[in-house]
């Protein structure tokens, strides 16, 4: 088994269709990863993708939960995956890869339940 992280960001997605508090269990962009994204792959791809249990931890920093944890073939990152996963902010700076970002989202939640947490421009995670 292998965790696959796009190297770019490919595509530019609302987290959510409002600012309500929505964790990542009841996101318009899980759901789209989970269906519309994921039969874009084909037949033999898809063999290769696998639903696991994907644990959406509180953000620590700001103490807003992350509610509970999903099951999912396709996810964001977390806070925690996005500091474990990369050395430091240059390494975990978004490439646009044509989608024109200079941001992008992670599953766990921001500085307030209203918005989710992201990875800026800079690869500082906020």
């Amino acid at each position: 088994m292998a965790l696959i992280i796009t190297e770019t960001v490919v595509g530019q997605r609302a987290y959510n269709e409002i600012l309500n508090g929505t964790t990542w269990k009841d996101s318009i962009i899980r759901k789209y990863l989970n269906s519309d994204f994921l039969y874009d792959f084909d037949g033999r791809e898809k063999k290769m993708i696998f639903s696991l249990t994907i644990q959406n931890e509180n953000n620590s920093e700001y103490g807003n939960s992350g509610g509970e944890d999903t099951i999912d073939a396709v996810f964001l990152p977390s806070v925690s995956d996005m500091k474990h996963l990369f050395e430091n902010d240059a390494d975990r700076m978004p490439e646009s890869g044509g989608a024109n970002a200079k941001w992008c989202w992670l599953r766990s939640p921001g500085g307030n339940n209203s918005y989710a947490a992201i990875v800026d421009a800079n690869g500082s995670v906020k």
